[in-house]
């Protein structure tokens, strides 16, 4: 009589990318912030690194055979992004919304006193440097296996007033390609990051899945509700 060894299991083939999920202060600036921790948090994604974990209970039911729950890899920042945006351009500038913040996204002063040439220079590269170079190497490592990559992230149910379409209330969800309000290439930005038919696919569901979700301020602003999903909008 032979004995079957155990079935193996593999990670979801997914990487995801969470930048703006965290609420940490670096070590460098304790001290010199003069905005709350409450602005701090609600600067952030919040809750972006729940929304995209696969490895909750809940998806037990759902668990494909021979699958683990979790992905092949993600990579994560604790930073609040109201002082380190990873998910910015690589450049140390003044920049009001660059790589290292010197107000929040609603126009609040971050630091007592303009913060020197040289933390900023520290926090680049040891928080934004730190971050592209995790998700680099697993790109590098996880990419001939992976079939999805996530960029993993929430929004803030009105538009900040440091930003283009401040007040004005945004969708349940954006699904973005990168492309036009219909998923349709636009020459100005090159080619979407998937095909039109697909991002109609996943608004669809997310319609469904999303469309009796109560909002967290109740009430619509500007006199009207928000779309349930929107594409490419605000983002």
């Amino acid at each position: 009589m032979s004995v079957s060894s155990p079935p193996t299991t593999n990670p979801l083939p997914v990487i995801q990318l969470s930048p703006h999920a965290g609420l940490q202060a670096p070590t460098e600036v304790e001290g010199l912030l003069q905005i709350s921790e409450r602005e701090i948090y609600n600067d952030a994604d919040l809750w972006a690194d729940l929304h995209y974990d696969f490895s909750h209970p809940d998806l037990l039911p759902w668990k494909p055979d021979g699958v683990t729950l979790g992905t092949l890899y993600t990579i994560e920042t604790t930073i609040a992004r109201a002082l380190v945006d990873v998910n910015r351009l690589p450049v140390l500038d003044d920049n009001p919304d660059g790589a290292v913040k010197m107000r929040t996204s609603y126009g609040a002063q971050l630091y007592r006193e303009p913060l020197a040439n040289s933390v900023r220079r520290v926090l680049f590269d040891r928080y934004y440097r730190d971050y592209h170079s995790r998700a680099c190497a697993a790109l590098d490592i996880h990419l001939s296996e992976a079939k999805l990559l996530l960029d993993c992230h929430s929004m803030a149910q009105v538009g900040p007033s440091a930003y283009a379409f401040a007040g004005r209330p945004r969708p349940l969800l954006c699904i973005s390609n990168v492309g036009d309000c219909n998923g349709e290439a636009m020459p100005d930005l090159g080619e979407t990051s998937c095909s039109p038919e697909l991002l109609h696919f996943a608004a669809e569901a997310g319609a469904e899945l999303f469309g009796d979700m109560k909002l967290l301020v109740p009430g619509p602003a500007e006199g009207r509700n928000p779309p349930v999903v929107a594409l490419n909008w605000p983002f």
